[in-house]
């Protein structure tokens, strides 16, 4: 990348042009050229490229750090997957996405059973590894079209476009399967993590129905048990 963007090249192209043309008709006028005068625009041209070549590191380097901004805003600091505001910013273009091209979509939450009794037990710093080393291990997994965020303390969203229900689910307990067959150690202390995790299919509802359906999954997973996968069951009395 250069340093001087094409705007600002551009405008150094027209201000050399214009000091060719002035140079020539001032001397096709005056039929000499005075060494002050050629000083004189010399150090302009030269003051001029300084003053050029700093806008355009400001410039760039502003832009740059407007972009750091705008990704540390969007992701989380612990584990760096993106965060909520993320998923609430373009979750809604996956959905568009699936209604347009009559794709499947589905979305999966999971959380860490018993996560509060673990910071209790090892600590907070324990309880920071585990967020981690399963983030990892879940985007070792997923693809690279699926949306993962960390929706805020121990809960998890996934949003897998172009994924039946069937799908979804083979890939929720792959998920569960490699998380409770990992290894989590805090200070020569192993401690066991398992998660549970709702599974839904999107059917042309909002983000924030989709979103509720997927959380009475989840709820559906702790209530049998946790460590397990649920899918959601339509229940009128549940809207």
């Amino acid at each position: 990348m250069t340093l001087l963007p094409n705007p600002f090249i551009a405008t150094l192209y027209m201000t050399g042009i214009g000091v060719i043309r002035y140079f020539s008709q001032y001397q096709a006028v005056s039929g000499q050229v005075s060494i002050d005068f050629v000083i004189r625009l010399i150090t302009s041209c030269f003051v001029g490229l300084i003053i050029l070549f700093v806008v355009a590191y400001f410039v760039k380097k502003t832009t740059s750090l407007i972009k750091d901004l705008e990704h540390l805003s969007l992701t989380d600091n612990l584990t760096a997957v993106y965060n909520r505001r993320y998923f609430e910013l373009y979750a809604d273009n996956y959905l568009v996405d699936s209604s347009l091209s009559n794709k499947p979509l589905c979305l999966l939450v999971f959380d860490i059973d018993h996560f509060k009794a673990i910071n209790d037990t090892f600590g907070h710093n324990a309880g920071d590894l585990i967020l981690q080393k399963l983030t990892q291990a879940v985007q070792m997994t997923i693809r690279k079209t699926d949306m993962f965020i960390r929706m805020g303390g121990e809960e998890f969203a996934l949003l897998m476009p172009n994924t039946t229900l069937k799908d979804g689910i083979k890939l929720a307990e792959k998920i569960r399967i490699k998380i409770a067959h990992s290894t989590f150690h805090y200070k020569d202390r192993l401690i066991p993590v398992t998660i549970s995790t709702g599974v839904t299919q999107f059917t042309d509802e909002s983000l924030d129905e989709l979103m509720y359906k997927a959380d009475i999954a989840l709820y559906e997973a702790k209530k049998s048990g946790r460590n397990r996968v649920s899918t959601f069951q339509y229940n009128p009395h549940d809207f």
